[in-house]
C-alpha cells in the first residue's frame, strides 16, 4: 500500500513510495565491474537518496524537453549511473527503450528506427549520433555530476514536480527488445501495469506476508477488473481463471499474457504486426 493509502498506479509512484517507507533500503548494482563503474563512488546507495538525486536529474531531462510520454533510448552497461538515469526517466515520465550497448551502430540504427525516439542517452559508450539523427543525444555515464550534450554539462536542476506520477496504469513505461535470433530485435511494448504486477508475483506467490500486501493486490484487481480476465489479439483470445489477474506485454507480431498466480506465459499471434 503507498503513502497516500492506495497502491501505486505507475513505476515513479512505486519508486516515491517505497523511498518514503523505506528511505534505508539499498539501491545498488550487482555483478562483476563493467564499463563506466567508476561513477559508483558519486551514486548513493540508499534509497531516499537515489530517488531523490534521481528527482533533479529528472528536472534536468525535463528541461533539454523530455516530456510524459517521450519515447527515449537508453544505451548502456549496467552501472550506478544506468540505474539512476533510468529511476530519473521515469520519474519524468518518459517512455524507456532498453538497449544492448554491445550493439553496433548500424543495428542500434534499424532497431530503433520505428520507435522514433526523441532522445538517447548513453552510459559507458560513445555517442553516436547516426544511430537517430534527429533526437537529442545526451553522456549519462556520470550522471550525478550531470548529463552531457556535447562538451557541455548541464547541472542539476532543483527538484520541482514529478511529471511521472501523472502516468497511468495502462501507459508505455517502456521497451524492451527480443534476441534478434530470427532478424532483426523487435521491441515490446510494456506497460506501468505490466512492471507492478511483475514485481507481485513472486509475493503473492509465496503468500501474503501483511495486510497491506494482501490490500495492495486487492486493489490492482478491483483497477483492472473483477472476474475473469481477458487479452484479445486479433482473432485470438486468452484469458485467466476468475481468481486470476492477467497482464499484457505487446511484442512485435505476438501477445504474450502473465498471470499473478501461476508464472506462465502464454502467446496469441496477431493479424498483422503492430507498431510499438
Amino acid at each position: 500500500m503507498g503513502l497516500n493509502g492506495r497502491a501505486p498506479d505507475n513505476l515513479a509512484g512505486m519508486l516515491v513510495d517505497r523511498a518514503g517507507q523505506h528511505p534505508e533500503h539499498r539501491l545498488a548494482v550487482a555483478g562483476p565491474g563493467q564499463a563506466g563503474d567508476l561513477d559508483a563512488a558519486s551514486v548513493p546507495t540508499r534509497l531516499a537518496d537515489v530517488v531523490d538525486l534521481a528527482a533533479r536529474l529528472a528536472a534536468t531531462f525535463a528541461e533539454t524537453g523530455i516530456r510524459p510520454g517521450s519515447r527515449v533510448a537508453l544505451i548502456g552497461h549496467t552501472t550506478p549511473s544506468y540505474l539512476l538515469s533510468w529511476v530519473a526517466l521515469q520519474l519524468a515520465g518518459a517512455e524507456v527503450a532498453l538497449v544492448n550497448p554491445a550493439y553496433p551502430a548500424e543495428l542500434l540504427a534499424e532497431l530503433l528506427r520505428p520507435l522514433d525516439p526523441g532522445a538517447v542517452l548513453w552510459v559507458g559508450r560513445d555517442v553516436e549520433r547516426r544511430v537517430a539523427p534527429r533526437a537529442l543525444h545526451l553522456d549519462v555515464g556520470d550522471a550525478p555530476a550531470g548529463p552531457r550534450s556535447g562538451t557541455e554539462v548541464l547541472p542539476l536542476a532543483s527538484t520541482g514536480a514529478l511529471p511521472g506520477l501523472s502516468r497511468r496504469p495502462l501507459d508505455t513505461a517502456g521497451w524492451m527488445h527480443t534476441s534478434g535470433t530470427t532478424g532483426v530485435p523487435k521491441l515490446c511494448t510494456q506497460t506501468h501495469e505490466y512492471f507492478l504486477r511483475l514485481g507481485s508475483t513472486p509475493a503473492i506467490s509465496a503468500g501474503p506476508t501483511s495486510g497491506a500486501t494482501s490490500s495492495s493486490s486487492s486493489a490492482r484487481r478491483r483497477r483492472s477488473g473483477s472476474g475473469a480476465s481477458t487479452s484479445r489479439s486479433g482473432s485470438s483470445r486468452s484469458g485467466c481463471g476468475p481468481s486470476t489477474a492477467s497482464t499484457t506485454s505487446r511484442c512485435g507480431a505476438a501477445t504474450a499474457t502473465w498471470s499473478t498466480t501461476r508464472p506462465s506465459c502464454t502467446s496469441a499471434r496477431r493479424r498483422s504486426p503492430s507498431r510499438p
